[in-house]
């Protein structure tokens, strides 16, 4: 009845007894019942677990927080800032540890953006209140959620990392591309030719030439 599982452990909530039923299962994680994941051995064939009731498996399943919402703050820019998640009727932020720009897309979208540009971290915007709770660690998102509750993470609880390191991110604003963008060619023999650069956000960059 849960979503998806944030880690598993061997005999981390003590070992079992009675028959090992089960070893060298190798599930793809779309089934729906342990039943239909392939084994190596016959169920209830424990002499193939040499290392006894140690090994036991157990999981940490992920739930679904109820009234999760995320915000980009320190910056006068909606569409960039340093990530903040509302949890527990507190409002926390996001440590480092394992965050890429999948993680950032998901947060983009929660905020009403199509996807991230860059990761950043949140020295940019200043630094959140130093009570602040932080609510997430080793988020891992692979890009398609459409909410940060979906993503593999640590847990929700309080993790210490500085607050300094605590991840921000810019999403894509269709908005900002609607304006004026200045364009120059560059490396030509004249003026009337040469490779196409354009400016945004105050960097000038390339485009690339595909079809």
């Amino acid at each position: 009845g849960y979503i998806g599982t944030t880690h598993s452990t061997s005999a981390g909530f003590g070992e079992g007894s009675g028959p090992i039923w089960l070893t060298y299962v190798r599930c793809s994680g779309t089934e729906s019942n342990i039943a239909s994941c392939p084994v190596s051995y016959r169920w209830g064939q424990s002499h193939a677990c040499t290392e006894g009731y140690s090994k036991d498996a157990g999981v940490v399943c992920l739930t679904i927080p109820l009234d999760v919402k995320v915000r980009l703050s320190g910056s006068n820019d909606p569409a960039k800032g340093r990530v903040e998640v509302y949890y527990n009727n507190t409002w926390g932020t996001v440590c480092p540890n394992g965050w890429d720009i999948r993680d950032a897309h998901v947060i983009c979208k929660m905020v009403g953006y199509l996807y991230a540009v860059e990761t950043q971290s949140s020295y940019h915007y200043g630094l959140s209140n130093s009570s602040r709770v932080q609510w997430l660690n080793n988020v891992q998102c692979n890009g398609q959620e459409t909410n940060i509750t979906e993503c593999i993470h640590d847990g929700w609880y309080e993790h210490n990392c500085p607050n300094d390191q605590e991840v921000a991110v810019k999403c894509f604003d269709p908005h900002t591309f609607k304006r004026n963008i200045p364009v120059r060619l560059v490396g030509g023999s004249h003026s009337a030719e040469g490779r196409v650069e354009v400016n945004v956000d105050g960097e000038w960059g390339t485009i690339n030439y595909q079809y």
